[in-house]
């Protein structure tokens, strides 16, 4: 489903003309019977997704369940009432029947409200109680346990273009299991390699769409954190959710790649209108040998910095765990936090167990130990 940019706009316009936010639905008994029609019709659909793993439940009509919540939320925030309760109902339906293009849009048409009206989007009656307003929207977070919104995230396809089957990131999470026998092991290795496989055959522009969709998400998730963060007086939880869109930024850049570095436009490239000059023949000035010599020496001081500051094999895995940090922390989308990760872990391993993990097939690993002279696990152990 795809959700068109009239209705969220409608969202992000005015009530009214004297009443932007309309009416608290729950100071009303006929209001608030509304409002307690949307809760009914979001408790039946969330439990039918539990029994979706049964096969009890079939998956179309659930997502007519949720276009039917997503439908009439809408309508109730063009005319009725601006209300944070409905604009959480609102998030979680969107990214269910849009993806995260969907989460995308929504986020942004929330965060206008919040940036717009805040003192007047219901429920208001008490201002002071920030905590009782915003409490729907971190039950999407959760505070005390995982939150409504966390799971969606976790089971929705990472690819905005429908594949089969899905690629989600609990798909890609459960293929990266390392724990349990071999045999679990290895029939998981067997599913991530089919996702890479899968992902092979999908388009450039689905992924960049895809990749673009997920990350400005992302983005709009921390646009809304510090907006409401900085006006309202109750904590605004986001961490889970947080780590939630970073796993799948990360889940992502692993299956398809990460993105393409941007060319260099002409701008760029254009020499500089002295360095033309030279190439043209301009006569070439004087060598200033106390520059050279000031340049070879500032260069070779630094390089001997670099070799002297490594001293020792312990120094030098430090300085990789170091290099690992900064990655995880400037890049958390890209893979080099990652390798650097496995290029340590298998640095500390010795040379039979490296091979035990890089070698699979037990056969063959007993033919290499027996061909190179190396030592096998249980040789070690009986030394």
């Amino acid at each position: 489903m795809t959700i068109s940019t009239t209705t969220w706009e409608s969202i992000a316009s005015p009530v009214s003309r004297d009443q932007a936010c309309g009416e608290d639905l729950r100071l009303d008994e006929g209001s608030s019977r509304l409002l307690y029609h949307i809760r009914h019709l979001r408790h039946q659909a969330t439990s039918e997704e539990r029994q979706v793993a049964t096969g009890d439940v079939d998956k179309s009509a659930l997502q007519t369940r949720w276009k039917e919540i997503f439908s009439e939320v809408v309508e109730l925030l063009t005319t009725r009432s601006k209300d944070l309760e409905l604009l959480t109902y609102l998030l979680e339906s969107a990214l269910r029947l849009d993806g995260f293009d969907g989460l995308h849009r929504c986020l942004n048409s929330v965060t206008h409200l919040v940036v717009n009206h805040w003192p007047d989007l219901h429920p208001c009656t008490d201002r002071a109680d920030d905590e009782l307003r915003i409490r729907h929207l971190n039950g999407l977070n959760g505070i005390d346990g995982d939150g409504t919104l966390l799971p969606v995230i976790a089971t929705t396809p990472l690819l905005g273009a429908p594949h089969t089957p899905a690629i989600t990131l609990s798909r890609y999470l459960r293929a990266q299991d390392t724990t349990g026998s071999k045999s679990k092991r290895d029939e998981r290795q067997d599913v991530l390699d089919s996702i890479k496989s899968d992902a092979a055959s999908v388009s450039s522009e689905i992924v960049q769409a895809s990749r673009e969709a997920i990350d400005l998400a992302t983005n709009a998730f921390k646009e809304l954190d510090e907006q409401l963060t900085s006006r309202s007086h109750a904590e605004f939880f986001t961490s889970a959710i947080r780590g939630r869109l970073q796993g799948c930024q990360e889940a992502f850049a692993y299956i398809f790649g990460s993105p393409p570095l941007p060319l260099e436009s002409p701008a760029d490239m254009t020499l500089p209108e002295h360095a033309s000059e030279d190439i043209a023949g301009s006569t070439e000035p004087e060598p200033d040998d106390s520059a050279d010599n000031t340049v070879v020496s500032v260069h070779a001081n630094t390089a001997d910095a670099q070799l002297d500051s490594v001293r020792s094999r312990q120094q030098a895995m430090d300085s990789l765990v170091e290099i690992a940090r900064y990655f995880e922390r400037s890049e958390p989308h890209s893979p080099i936090g990652y390798a650097v990760r496995q290029i340590i872990d298998w640095g500390n391993m010795k040379l039979p167990q490296l091979m035990e993990h890089l070698i699979p097939d037990a056969q063959a690993r007993d033919t290499f130990f027996l061909l190179s002279g190396i030592p096998t696990p249980r040789d070690s152990e009986l030394d």
